[in-house]
Formats: structure tokens, sequence, C-alpha cells
């Protein structure tokens, strides 16, 4: 038996920080302000992932709630961890057949992937990113996106 709370309004999400347009083409942006420090940055993550959870199931989407909530943990994680910006900007949009999302820190540099030490107990997380989704990458602006596939009424996946 699971257990999860209601889906927020729209008016809810933008006392949140999300903005979402139209139903044509959906699309939501959030900020959240790095601290600096591991164990403070943490609880942003959890509240992230709660957000997008929100987001998919007022979207519709409740079937990619769980990987797309793995997808945003670990690249905000690691924006947290390994960004040098002030910000970290998570911006999801769906369309159709396809939810997108990004993740960017605000920083000059642009992120790249690193081989996991075997013995190390992190460094696994784009792993993880690349098992879940369909498509993901690392734009030239900085922004690591992902991308997944979902069925809409007569789609196919």
């Amino acid at each position: 038996m699971s257990i999860a709370p209601p889906p927020l309004e729209a008016d809810a999400l933008g006392r949140a920080g999300f903005h979402a347009s139209a139903q044509g083409h959906r699309q939501a942006d959030a900020s959240f302000e790095r601290s600096g420090l591991h164990g403070r940055d943490a609880p942003r993550t959890g509240q992230a992932r709660r957000i997008t959870a929100d987001l998919l199931r007022l979207w519709g989407l409740a079937e990619l709630v769980d990987p797309a909530c793995l997808a945003v943990s670990e690249l905000v994680t690691n924006a947290f961890v390994h960004g040098e910006g002030e910000t970290v900007t998570i911006r999801m949009s769906v369309s159709d057949t396809h939810l997108r999302i990004e993740v960017r820190d605000g920083g000059s540099w642009t992120p790249r992937p690193l081989s996991p030490d075997p013995l190390a107990q992190g460094g696994r997380g784009m792993l993880l990113v690349e098992a879940v989704a369909d498509a993901w990458g690392i734009a030239d602006s900085g922004a690591v996106w992902c991308v997944f596939h979902h069925e809409t009424s007569g789609g196919s996946r």
C-alpha cells in the first residue's frame, strides 16, 4: 500500500516557485538557493522530488513519478555537490510524447560525466539517470538534461 499526498493545484505550484503554462504546452521552472553546506542542501533535493511528483500528477503523468523523481534527485544532488553557481534551476517541460527535465547550477562551467571508482560509495548518479531515462546529455549551456517518453491516449511508447 502506498500513501501519496494529493496533487498540488496550479496556484499552489505558483506559490512554490513553479510556473505552469497553458494546457497545450506545459512547462515549469523552479529555483533553489544553494547554501553551500551539504547537510542543508539535502532537504532541497527532497523538496525538488516532492514538487516534481506533484507536478507530474497534475499533468496526468503519474507513471513517470518514480523514474523522474530518481533522475531529479541525482541531477539536483550533483548540482549541489559539484556545482559552482549560487542557484540550482530545475526546468521541466512536457509534450504529447516526452517529458524533459533540465538541471543547471548557474555556474560558468560545463559538467562532464566521470567513470565511478568501483570501490567508491558514490559516483553512480548518472548511471542511474541513464538507466531510468530514455536519453540524457549535457547542453552547451551546462544544463544536464534527461528525457522520458510517455504514452498519451492512443500513443505508443
